[in-house]
């Protein structure tokens, strides 16, 4: 018998014994090479009305019934309210869901499944064991995609299957120890000690190396939230396909769908680095970036306020504020070296840490702004294809306009 607890995972409908029926098997009878194992804990998600049935049939005296039919097995058996626990997503509105049939609400649940997977494999002590059985068909398609990014390889995923007469008898829950006579629908008679129940392994394409441990690796994160995100980051790693927008209007940028979160002056140089590069303009020296009416500074300028309009919460200064429009000749080069180090090099440097955190690795050094300019030249550029760069509103972004010579 395995050492480690379990923590069983369902997504229960309107059939309470898909999750009785489970434990009787983990718990009392074992499976395969593995023996019975301790159930520790109990999540299901589920809708209002699963919530009802679930509360109908009483889970906690349903196993205590277990725990009492099978004393050798009582221990294993989760016979507290602390150790169930039943959860019901709210919407966008804030309203739990009463059932899974539109895109909203699949979202929804989607969102809920995946962190609950995320959650219950953090714990290295603990095995996660997800069930497919019960709840609407997204469920299970969400709870075994989930699965496939987050589990280890002591995490398992099954099916539970009962036999013809068990199905259609509301009244059985698991196999009594003994001879015990129920009746299903139409009436026919059955023991329901006599009947099969039925673990099915599923087998898993364990991703989690090549997506989550990927991303932690290099920025110790978590991956996003979203199921919708989770899987356009998983398929940036697996594929290596990026498509990057940038939206002048509103200095927004877009990694597969994904939102960029970044100040207005971080997605002011960002943006302006990546349209430079989309229309062939990189490297960008510094010195272009230095001032307010000359090289990018107009379009750095311009996309910092748009940035700041969108992101009206952000109190985000921005080193162009303060400039003049045009440095004298005369104290151009002491400027420069002073704007550079004090406001440039550090948003530069922040860009970098953000996009870490955000994105899986080898996308962020993509789109990383490097120096690749000679000593004392500093000019930046970043390693992504140009052709997958997407310049929304392109006709609103400034003209550069050419840095006067030094005298």
């Amino acid at each position: 018998m395995t050492s480690i607890p379990v923590q069983l995972l369902c997504i229960a409908g309107t059939s309470p014994a898909v999750v009785t029926e489970t434990v009787y098997v983990l718990a009392v009878r074992g499976e395969g090479d593995v023996g019975p194992q301790t159930i520790e804990h109990v999540h299901i998600i589920t809708t209002t009305g699963g919530r009802t049935s679930l509360e109908a049939v009483d889970l906690i005296r349903c196993f205590r019934s277990m725990a009492r039919d099978y004393p050798d097995a009582a221990a294993r058996i989760p016979v507290r309210d602390d150790q169930i626990v039943i959860e019901v997503p709210n919407d966008t509105c804030g309203v739990e869901l009463n059932d899974v049939r539109d895109a909203c609400q699949s979202a929804v649940m989607a969102d809920a499944i995946v962190d609950a997977v995320r959650r219950l494999t953090a714990n290295d002590d603990r095995q996660l064991h997800a069930s497919l059985a019960g709840g609407r068909k997204t469920m299970g398609h969400f709870l075994g995609s989930a699965m496939m990014l987050f589990a280890r390889p002591m995490d398992m995923l099954s099916h539970i299957l009962a036999g013809a007469n068990a199905e259609a008898c509301r009244q059985f829950f698991y196999p009594p120890s003994v001879p015990t006579m129920m009746e299903a629908s139409g009436g026919v008679q059955f023991d329901a000690s006599l009947e099969s129940v039925e673990l099915y392994s599923v087998p898993l394409l364990r991703l989690r190396d090549h997506v989550v441990n990927a991303t932690r690796g290099q920025a110790k994160v978590r991956l996003p939230g979203s199921y919708a995100e989770l899987v356009d980051v998983a398929q940036q790693v697996l594929t290596g396909s990026i498509r990057v927008s940038v939206d002048i209007d509103t200095a927004t940028i877009r990694i597969n769908d994904q939102k960029l979160r970044l100040q207005p002056g971080e997605a002011a140089i960002l943006s302006c680095l990546l349209v430079e590069h989309a229309q062939g303009r990189t490297p960008v020296p510094a010195t272009d970036m230095l001032y307010r009416n000359v090289g990018v500074g107009p379009a750095l300028y311009g996309l910092h306020r748009n940035a700041q309009v969108t992101d009206e919460q952000s109190k985000d200064p921005f080193f162009y504020d303060e400039l003049p429009d045009n440095l004298p000749s005369a104290a151009r080069k002491k400027d420069e070296k002073r704007v550079l180090i004090d406001n440039l090099a550090p948003q530069i440097s922040t860009i970098r840490k953000v996009l870490k955190a955000q994105l899986v690795s080898h996308v962020a050094t993509l789109l990383t702004p490097n120096n690749v300019g000679p000593k004392g030249h500093r000019a930046y550029t970043v390693e992504l294809d140009p052709t997958a760069i997407e310049v929304i509103e392109d006709s609103a972004y400034p003209e550069r306009v050419p840095v006067p010579e030094q005298a």
